[in-house]
């Protein structure tokens, strides 16, 4: 079973994760596990930001979020994608060019690396 944690861009723009949490007025926090902010068990995070790890990690051991972007495969076969979630239950990358078992890589994220993603479409 995976782990089920997010991640999001708090007010200082540093990235802070952990678990996740919606108050009544709407607020996204992150439960900051990072420790990065002592005495603040919770943080407040751009909505936009926050996304849901995939359980699965690249080929350096990062974890994947939604949110990233990835470079699939290798050599003349490399192919660029955005980690979506798909409505049906699933993580995905889009486009979907590549095979199961190709190496991905992160190279940035929808955030932080917008032009990346430009490319892509």
């Amino acid at each position: 079973m995976r782990e089920i944690k997010f991640r999001g861009i708090g007010c200082d723009k540093n990235w802070i994760y952990g678990g996740y949490y919606k108050n009544k007025k709407g607020q996204e926090f992150i439960i900051n596990e990072t420790r990065k902010y002592p005495g603040k068990p919770f943080v407040i995070v751009r909505k936009k930001t926050v996304g849901e790890y995939t359980g699965f990690k690249d080929k350096n051991g990062k974890e994947i979020y939604k949110g990233d972007i990835v470079q699939c495969g290798e050599g003349d076969y490399q192919t660029t994608g955005q980690v979506i979630w798909k409505d049906y239950g699933c993580f995905a990358i889009e486009p979907r060019d590549f095979e199961l078992d190709d190496p991905i890589e992160i190279i940035g994220n929808i955030y932080e690396n917008p032009d990346l993603i430009k490319e892509v479409k």
